[in-house]
């Protein structure tokens, strides 16, 4: 550094230069040339000092510069960032906006603090120039994952940590649905949080119309549907006499995380027995059964059973109500006249959970005098 006598004590001048401070001046003779200097920049900038060393009785010596490199440190603000569960995200924190970043910066982190509900998020490895995870939300609610991250440059090292706290918003999940309906009706299915699978608050529905079963035509109905905020649908009418379906595909759309999986709906659609009024004959004192026949007498799905009150009409006896549902209408009636005698009955049917009504006129011959 040159001729430097035993003894020599330096004092010098603020240093000039942009980019930094602390930097102060030394007027008292000291034997070091020290400081602390703060880099308030992202990259290296120089502080340069005007130095004069001393001698005892030989006085000021010539003037020398010194000029200091000062390598920047990482300063990272808190960072928050949001995604959606399932979707890896990458934070790359950005100089001004974030603190103090440096060009190449490496990151590492240990497994974050995880709200309950939520995993995943595993420590980092290799020192990799972002942030970056994949947190499974399994809730219908936000929750938060944070991260304590420890930055490093290759000149200063390790640096003081900051936290990143992810905010990871639910995905709509929703299981296989079926709903059972008798032809003729609407239905309205509200979807539940946790009965149905993860479904978070606000979730609407959108569908197109249903495949349906059966021949054209067996089954009749079924609308689309935008954006509702429950699943709901027009009459879907069976027009058969067997069990029909219809099945919708469902997509759940959340005010936040869209492109939900879809799922299946399934509506089970049952026949009602739909039977034309019947008319017999029979004569007098002779027990009668009556079967309704499918397609012969109308729509009698297979399943279908009677109950009955006492028929109306004038001129006979018997022929009591029904009220356990039995296979066929039956019935002992008495003409009590010497000319025909007409009996109607109101017959209910179930086929299911689903009924209807029908008459059966029952005309009695009368029976031979003495």
């Amino acid at each position: 550094n040159g001729y430097i006598p035993a003894n020599t004590n330096y004092t010098w001048q603020e240093p000039t230069g942009s980019g930094f401070s602390n930097g102060l001046s030394q007027s008292i003779s000291v034997p070091n040339i020290f400081g602390t200097l703060t880099n308030n920049t992202n990259a290296p900038v120089t502080a340069t000092y005007l130095v004069t060393p001393q001698l005892g009785n030989c006085g000021e010596g010539g003037s020398f510069s010194v000029v200091v490199t000062i390598n920047p440190i990482v300063s990272i603000n808190p960072i928050s960032t949001t995604v959606c569960t399932g979707v890896t995200f990458q934070v790359s924190p950005s100089n001004g906006t974030d603190g103090i970043v440096p060009p190449s910066v490496t990151y590492t982190w240990i497994a974050p603090t995880l709200s309950s509900g939520l995993t995943g998020g595993a420590a980092s490895t290799g020192n990799p120039a972002f942030i970056s995870g994949n947190l499974i939300n399994s809730t219908n609610t936000a929750k938060t994952a944070v991260y304590t991250v420890t930055p490093a440059t290759a000149n200063c090292g390790t640096n003081a940590s900051f936290t990143l706290t992810v905010t990871v918003n639910p995905r709509a999940s929703i299981n296989s649905v079926t709903a059972v309906i008798c032809t003729g009706n609407g239905f309205t299915i509200p979807i539940t949080n946790g009965t149905n699978g993860i479904v978070p608050e606000g979730t609407t529905y959108t569908w197109n119309p249903p495949a349906v079963t059966g021949a054209v035509g067996d089954l009749v109905g079924g609308q689309s549907g935008t954006n509702a905020p429950v699943i709901t649908n027009g009459i879907l009418t069976n027009n058969t006499s067997s069990t029909q379906y219809a099945t919708y595909v469902i997509t759940p759309n959340t005010l936040v995380c869209n492109n939900a999986n879809p799922f299946v709906l399934t509506v089970t659609v049952n026949p009602v027995a739909a039977i034309n009024p019947m008319t017999r004959v029979f004569c007098a004192l002779q027990p009668f059964t009556v079967t309704p026949i499918d397609v012969t007498d109308g729509r009698v799905p297979a399943t279908t059973q009677y109950t009955w009150s006492s028929p109306t009409g004038s001129g006979f006896s018997g022929g009591a109500a029904n009220p356990s549902p039995v296979g066929s209408i039956t019935g002992t009636l008495v003409n009590t006249t010497s000319s025909i005698a007409t009996a109607v009955y109101t017959v209910s049917t179930s086929a299911g959970a689903c009924a209807s009504t029908f008459t059966l006129t029952v005309t009695l011959n009368p029976a031979p005098q003495p």
